[in-house]
């Protein structure tokens, strides 16, 4: 087995596979993540408001922040 391989293997492991990944990269993937749970009709819920739905992840500043929208009483997101 490769010297590489051994390594990420031990990453994983450990449960750090991403520490080496920018957050810019993180959030985006997230935002993929979301963008593909909504396609299915599987939104992603906010977990101390669950009337809410999580649309946006972005970075602003040096903080992350998502965006949530309220579902509405209509029945129309």
């Amino acid at each position: 087995m490769k010297r590489s391989t051994k390594k990420l293997l031990r990453k994983v492991e450990n449960g750090n596979l991403f520490d080496d990944v920018p957050t810019g990269v993180l959030c985006q993937s997230i935002q993929m993540m979301i963008d593909a749970l909504n396609r299915r009709g599987v939104p992603v819920r906010d977990f101390d408001h669950k009337e809410k739905h999580v649309e946006q992840i972005q970075i602003l500043k040096d903080a992350v922040y998502f965006l949530t929208k309220g579902d509405d009483p209509d029945g129309e997101a």
